[in-house]
């Protein structure tokens, strides 16, 4: 290599390891405001039986406990066919979780409710009775009402009419994407790794976060959109095993697609075309072969094109008649981020000041310089107070705001099965509308140590204890997505909801950085062993 491929080539370590120790200061910072700060009151906050510093030493000793065993026992589970048990365990799982939903299912409130009562309208066709309004105001719900029809369309032909069924029946739809992105997840995992050991780790705490988790029962945008963010990651990690016509325009497709149904999953697809970007920049040699490239970047062109063409003419198809004047602005959700009342979280008199106006341009201005007026007024320690508290109700919560929506438990269903009110106790959130989650506080107590060790992981990761592993992109595309996900949360509406769909990426840079961590103490271990078996030859050789 010349000096200029030298200096190139530094270059690009630099700046990705300028991404990961930004990204390591972020997060470093979420973990400390979230032990030491917790005690501020902040929105949607959740509290568990453990104070906030006892959950961080809780989760330490499991960090440390998972990494010794690790590091004492890998060259037992080697042996071990983890493949087909993996497969087994799974399935097991997925079982439990159709279990879980069928004792535990109930009808909820707030948006949720109104997608649901519109795609079933849409499945018996009563164009008439469609909630033109809502969906005028918030027009990106479009894709999911048509998802959700299109599926109770499936079951009444299969005799599934009765509208509790036809809901359960998403669940159910839910349910089998969230298996298969524990299987994306495992593999992923393993492939960098080469380690079953992490991938069982990684499964562990999808397992407490996400199938023991009641969001999957609860049919909208979160659940639904679960496997995007990590199918897009699967992709990318095969981008040099599979055909490039089908990978970059597939990942193109879940891209846009993902980003109709939750816009948060386009930030991924943005981190990915980012470091595509760097690479072509940092390296001009590889603009050489952006000829033998022209077929593929043309394609993906195309599939954007197509996609973005039949989502302008998807609401006219369904049957609806949008007012463009009554859209929401994205602005909107920004000036909400900055209240003070709920610290970035959802605020009525926002929602009732942006809806007093007519028009998107009007509606614009209003905001813009009612935000503009509140930042003056506030000042800079006031949003950074503001600040503070919305990282506090985003990052803090193992649960993702459980409970927190509006009419949550809208409907639920009675029961005197023992065994229903048992995994009720688990599942449901006693502190609101019911009084059935008497063991509630178990789960949403060991969810947040989960939690937060997951985040402690991330942050070891980043720290790269393990040389040679940001060489590939992948890492660097990891921590761009999280970081802009970061960003994105921090400006616009807070809700730990909101990080839902993006769980399997914090798992998997967390399981990373559980292996490295095991990698770092299985290097202790055997430097201590290592003067003992020296000992032992001399001994033997006199």
């Amino acid at each position: 290599m010349n000096e200029h491929g030298r200096m190139i080539s530094n270059m690009e370590k630099i700046l990705k390891r300028l991404i990961a120790i930004f990204f390591l200061i972020v997060f470093a910072s979420i973990i400390i405001n979230n032990t030491f700060f917790s005690n501020l009151e902040y929105y949607c906050k959740v509290t568990t039986d453990l104070s906030a510093k006892a959950i961080f030493i809780a989760a330490v000793i499991l960090i440390i406990l998972v990494s010794l065993i690790h590091a004492l026992l890998r060259k037992i589970v080697m042996h071990l066919k983890h493949k087909k048990l993996f497969l087994i365990v799974l399935f097991i799982f997925f079982i439990f979780q159709i279990i879980l939903l069928k004792n535990t299912f109930f009808l909820t409130g707030w948006d949720s409710n109104i997608i649901l009562t519109d795609s079933y309208l849409l499945r018996d066709l009563k164009i008439d009775q469609l909630n033109q309004y809502y969906y005028s105001l918030y027009p990106n719900n479009i894709l999911l009402t048509y998802i959700f029809a299109t599926v109770m369309k499936v079951e009444k032909f299969i005799g599934i009419v009765e509208y509790s069924d036809a809901v359960f029946g998403l669940a159910i739809v839910q349910s089998i994407l969230c298996t298969i992105t524990a299987y994306l997840l495992f593999c992923i995992i393993y492939h960098f790794k080469k380690s079953f050991t992490a991938a069982w780790f990684g499964f562990g705490m999808y397992v407490v976060l996400i199938i023991f988790s009641g969001w999957t029962g609860i049919v909208y945008s979160d659940s639904m959109g679960l496997i995007f963010p990590i199918l897009i990651i699967w992709f990318y990690q095969n981008r040099n095993k599979f055909n490039k016509y089908i990978v970059w325009p597939s990942i193109a497709l879940l891209g846009y697609w993902g980003y109709r149904i939750k816009p948060q999953i386009f930030i991924v697809f943005i981190a990915i075309v980012m470091i595509t970007c760097i690479n072509f920049i940092l390296k001009p040699e590889k603009w050489k072969k952006v000829k033998n490239n022209f077929g593929v970047i043309s394609l993906v062109l195309v599939v954007l094109f197509v996609s973005s063409t039949t989502y302008k003419n998807l609401p006219e198809r369904m049957g609806y008649k949008l007012n463009p004047n009554l859209e929401t602005p994205i602005y909107h959700f920004l000036m909400m981020g900055f209240n003070e009342a709920k610290n970035g979280g959802y605020y009525v008199y926002d929602v009732k000041y942006t809806l007093s106006y007519y028009g998107v341009e009007e509606k614009k201005e209003a905001i813009i310089t009612r935000l503009s007026e509140r930042l003056q007024q506030y000042g800079p320690k006031r949003v950074a107070k503001i600040m503070r508290k919305k990282a506090l109700s985003i990052f803090n919560d193992g649960t993702f705001a459980w409970g927190f929506e509006g009419g949550f438990y809208r409907e639920v269903f009675p029961t005197d099965n023992p065994f229903s009110l048992f995994l009720r106790s688990f599942v449901y959130n006693g502190e609101y509308e019911i009084e059935e989650g008497n063991h509630y506080h178990i789960t949403k107590t060991v969810q947040q140590i989960v939690w937060i060790s997951c985040l402690i992981l991330m942050v070891i990761k980043a720290i790269r204890i393990k040389s040679n592993d940001e060489e590939d992109d992948i890492y660097s595309v990891l921590y761009l997505s999280i970081i802009g996900l970061f960003l994105f949360e921090m400006l616009f509406e807070a809700r730990a909801r909101y990080l839902y769909t993006y769980v399997p990426l914090f798992i998997l840079i967390g399981s990373m950085g559980m292996y490295d961590l095991s990698y770092f103490m299985n290097q202790l271990i055997s430097k201590k062993d290592k003067p003992k078996i020296e000992v032992a030859k001399t001994k033997s050789s006199i």
